[in-house]
């Protein structure tokens, strides 16, 4: 345990990390350094975001290597030849076995070693995403009577295939042939409509379409503004339509990780039903789409201080369809607890942004999935990614940023330091020295800081601080959020409020664990406002007001806030499913982080919410 400790004094591993060694070194009495050391990698790798340790790819390696600091006279991790002749020994068995070993803490499957649960977890999204992308009976099942009409539709005679995708009759849909796929092409070209300026984006939300109907998985990935909302709103319209066919409505339920993301995805959903109801689809069919969306959590049924949920393999849900936006927020365990509590013939759409970071919990779940699905194998078939996006054209700043994050990281930096500052909804600082000698960056804060500060009332004050914020890319340092957020308390000072003690008027507060009992979850936020009388006059008291289900504003006695942090800061992975009209980004230069990658630059860029044809 030497070595172990040696790492933990150097910040390398934490007390947790210690912990698990410790007791497999109880477990197996006697245990060596190599199996050790791997056990407390494999519980280190969770709190890096990780399911698993592969040992093979660190073997021999050094802790710099892995993102860690440098160690001086550090000796090099073992070879894997070594990690793997101790934890296949006799002696290690009782700590370490294959998949049908219920009862060892950790799992060695090839070269990589897992903690069991999280083990289990990836064999449960395995199994379950493999079942729900295999081919559904296909299109045939979902048939038209001859001479039946088309809901949304008067004249069935005036909606057509496209010549030279079908047949060359070109035959009106009331002389279809019953249970032809034909059918389902007349009905695609009915909610996706030619549009000659946009005809590639068009073609992918057609194909995104097949996707969701022949297969019980689809998966939809594209930036801001290539109209995923806009696909997966007629998506749900044409499945409802060809269910009510088969005799019976469409269950549907949306939800996303966050409440803030789940609020977003109903807002957005707003404006798409409003184009399809200009399109002529009845109203029948539109009430197959929620008029709501929840977090996941509550979908699933939280029951109180239990890790377990209400819905699962043997309670499943009731739903025909379910609907996950910002998937790539997703972690590990959390999508193995949804997918574990779908129906068989439950169908399921996941809509996010393969660009964008992972969950910073374990598991990289989206990303893996969508990789999956873009080479050969069993998910074959169930992606689309749309490509066009019009809330950044290619032509915009954002747009040429976004562009050379793709193309090239190093290149990047060097774009978004010329396009940072082009436009009002972006500020871009990379350099903690240059923003410490500027008073800029304190006269952005109070510009945006003035409207929210002069409002009293919940809902004024919620929507205002929804306007701006400050996204770090590290927690700590003199340029993380924890810093940030002292640099706003002082501006908060010289615009005469007092942000002293714990709580203060107008302090922003962001949930950092789900607290069901209260109906506020991690990612949930809040404004602290002093209660007022009829007169206007403070009362001495102060809430925690946060936007309710039904988007009204709701109040939180402070004393009972679960844990949270001030948040006019936040890191940028905490940011996702959010969108600001005013937004800084605050980096580190280039080279002093690990994390500055690609993925974090362009999640940073793409919650810049454009007004007015900024962008």
């Amino acid at each position: 345990m030497d070595r172990i400790k040696a790492l933990q004094r150097r910040g390398c591993l934490r007390p947790l990390d210690v912990q698990l060694a410790g007791l497999a070194d109880r477990i197996v009495d006697g245990a060596e350094s190599p199996l050790l050391l791997a056990v407390a990698l494999a519980s280190r790798a969770v709190e890096d975001g990780h399911a698993c340790i592969d040992l093979a790819d660190c073997a021999g390696r050094r802790w710099r290597d892995l993102g860690g600091a440098e160690i001086a006279d550090e000796a090099p991790l073992p070879t894997w030849e070594l990690w793997r002749e101790h934890l296949q020994g006799a002696a290690a068995r009782r700590v370490v076995g294959g998949g049908e070993d219920r009862e060892t803490l950790l799992v060695l499957d090839g070269s990589r070693l897992y903690l069991r649960r999280y083990w289990r977890y990836e064999r449960i999204v395995e199994e379950r995403i493999r079942a729900l992308a295999a081919p559904r009976a296909g299109y045939s099942q979902y048939g038209q009577q001859r001479g039946e009409p088309v809901a949304g539709v008067d004249d069935p005679g005036s909606v057509r295939p496209p010549r030279g995708r079908l047949q060359d009759d070109d035959a009106p849909l009331a002389n279809c042939r019953p249970r032809t796929e034909r059918y389902f092409e007349t009905l695609l070209f009915k909610y996706f409509p030619d549009d000659p300026r946009h005809p590639e984006a068009v073609a992918q939300q057609r194909q995104a379409a097949r996707n969701a109907v022949s297969r019980g998985l689809a998966i939809l990935s594209g930036g801001p503004g290539t109209g995923k909302t806009y696909a997966l709103a007629r998506i749900v319209a044409m499945l409802a339509e060809l269910h009510q066919r088969n005799g019976g409505a469409l269950a549907v339920r949306i939800a996303a990780p966050t409440g803030k993301a789940s609020q977003r995805v109903v807002e957005s959903l707003q404006g798409a039903l409003a184009s399809l109801r200009g399109a002529g689809i009845p109203e029948a069919l539109l009430d197959a789409i929620p008029q709501e969306a929840s977090t996941i959590h509550r979908l699933l049924g939280t029951r109180y201080d239990s890790p377990y949920f209400r819905h699962d393999r043997g309670n499943p849900l009731a739903a025909d369809l379910v609907v996950v936006d910002e998937a790539s927020m997703v972690d590990l365990p959390l999508m193995a607890k949804l997918l574990d509590a779908l129906k068989p013939e439950c169908r399921l759409l996941l809509v996010g942004d393969g660009n964008q970071l992972a969950s910073v919990e374990p598991g990289r779940v989206y990303g893996d999935i969508c990789r999956a699905a873009a080479a050969d194998g069993p998910l074959a078939g169930c992606l689309t990614t749309l490509t066009e996006s019009r809330r950044f054209p290619a032509e915009s700043p954002i747009g040429r940023v976004s562009a050379a994050i793709h193309a090239d990281a190093a290149s990047a930096w060097d774009v978004l330091l010329a396009e940072g500052g082009a436009g009002a909804a972006l500020e871009v600082h990379p350099s903690g020295e240059a923003l410490a000698e500027t008073g800029d960056f304190a006269d952005w804060v109070e510009a945006n800081l003035r409207s929210y500060l002069e409002a009293t009332e919940p809902a004024a004050a919620l929507t205002l601080a929804g306007r701006f914020r400050i996204l770090c890319a590290l927690r700590g340092g003199p340029y993380g959020v924890e810093a940030m957020n002292v640099r706003v308390e002082r501006t908060l000072a010289r615009c005469g409020l007092n942000p002293a003690g714990r709580f203060y008027d107008h302090r922003l507060i962001l949930v950092t664990v789900n607290t069901p009992a209260l109906g506020l979850f991690n990612g949930d936020v809040g404004v602290v406002l002093a209660e007022r009388d009829a007169a206007g006059a403070r009362t001495g008291k102060l809430l925690g007001w946060f936007t309710g289900r039904d988007g009204a504003p709701r109040s939180v006695p402070v004393n009972l806030l679960p844990e949270h942090e001030t948040a006019f800061a936040m890191t940028v992975h905490k940011s996702q499913g959010s969108e600001f009209p005013h937004l800084a980004l605050v980096l580190p230069e280039e080279g002093e982080s690990p994390v500055l990658t690609r993925e974090l630059l362009y999640t940073g860029l793409t919650r810049v919410k454009i007004e007015d044809g900024v962008g």
